[in-house]
Order: structure tokens, then C-alpha cells, then sequence
């Protein structure tokens, strides 16, 4: 049951990373003068799910804590970068929908959505981290 969390959010850093793959066509054309395609639909779909499902995570891994009866201090700095995590995956979940809803030629909501839910996959390496240790922790009592 400790590894739904981190499996669940195992798929959604997938589905992020793909979204990212797809920004940096659109941060190329916008920001580097290159000729490109982008798949905006694609790119929204693939993104708006995986911030979505990082919140998803966010909340069933607070629930697993409480299930498994886990020392609530125990993965304090976990929490803390879900804190962050999800402030950057807020900012980037607006930007986007502003992005998506109201389509115009623009070049600085684009950088700040890009700049934000890059800043957030990378945490998922803090947070896979501090998740491992947390599990480390609960086997070994």
C-alpha cells in the first residue's frame, strides 16, 4: 500500500515530462526564432493531467500517512516540497489555462507558465528523495 503514492506520481511526472518535451517546441519558436510545430491541444491535455494528478498525489499521499498511522514529523521536508510543488504547479495550472482559453501572441505568461511547472518537475527529484526516505523509514520499524 506505501508504493501507490510514489507509483501514482511515478505516471504523472511521465505524463509531465512529456508535456515539457512539448513546451520546448513552443519556447524555441517563441523565444529562439525557430520554425516549429507545436501541438497546443496535446500539450494542454498532456499537461493540465499531470498537474492535476500531482495534486491527486498530493492529497493521497496525505491520506496514506494518516492510514498508515505515520509519525507526522516524519517526512517534513516531503510535505515542505509539496508545499512548493504545489504553488509552482498553481501558477503554472493558471498561466496554462489563461494560455488555452484566451489564445493571443504572447511572450511573457508563456515564459512564466513554462519557468514555473519546469520548476516544479524538477522538485520531483527532491521529492523522490525525501519520499525514498520516508519509506526507508516506515519498512524499518
Amino acid at each position: 500500500m506505501i508504493y501507490l503514492h510514489p507509483l501514482f506520481q511515478v505516471v504523472m511526472f511521465g505524463l509531465g515530462a512529456y508535456a515539457f518535451l512539448m513546451g520546448t517546441v513552443r519556447f524555441r519558436s517563441l523565444h529562439l526564432k525557430q520554425r516549429t510545430a507545436f501541438a497546443r491541444k496535446r500539450h494542454a491535455l498532456f499537461g493540465l493531467v499531470a498537474l492535476a494528478g500531482f495534486y491527486a498525489g498530493m492529497i493521497g499521499g496525505s491520506i496514506l500517512c494518516d492510514l498508515l498511522a505515520l509519525d507526522p514529523y516524519m517526512g517534513e521536508g516531503h510535505e515542505a516540497g509539496a508545499l512548493v510543488m504545489a504553488v509552482l504547479a498553481g501558477i503554472g495550472l493558471a498561466s496554462g489555462l489563461l494560455l488555452y482559453w484566451k489564445p493571443k501572441a504572447r511572450k511573457a505568461l508563456p515564459l512564466v507558465h513554462g519557468i514555473s511547472n519546469t520548476l516544479a518537475l524538477l522538485m520531483v527529484a527532491y521529492q523522490t528523495f525525501s519520499g525514498v526516505q520516508i519509506i526507508q523509514r516506515v519498512l524499518s520499524r
